[in-house]
């Protein structure tokens, strides 16, 4: 997903990771198949918060996605907010 948001600077990152994204609709492409996948063992908050990003890819989705998957992923009790993870 922060592939995506600065792809021109990230996807030689990604190619270190034999990920060979051509364009930024090919990443796209990518995660939405990983949202399909995710519907099998994802909470509904990290869904809704990925089809979100998916539909309006921006840094504010993805700290939303972010988010969800941390409490998803470790169940972990917090109260940061969206604007806890915003650097600017």
């Amino acid at each position: 997903m922060y592939g995506y948001l600065d792809f021109e600077k990230r996807n030689k990152y990604l190619l270190k990771y034999n990920r060979d994204f051509k364009d930024k609709d090919d990443l796209l492409e990518e995660l939405t198949t990983e949202w399909t996948n995710m519907t099998l063992y994802s909470s509904d908050e990290v869904i809704r918060a990925m089809k979100k990003f998916i539909q309006v890819p921006n840094s504010d989705t993805y700290i939303v996605v972010t988010l969800a998957m941390r409490k998803d992923l470790y169940n972990i009790k917090t109260n940061l907010t969206a604007i806890d993870l915003k650097l600017n």
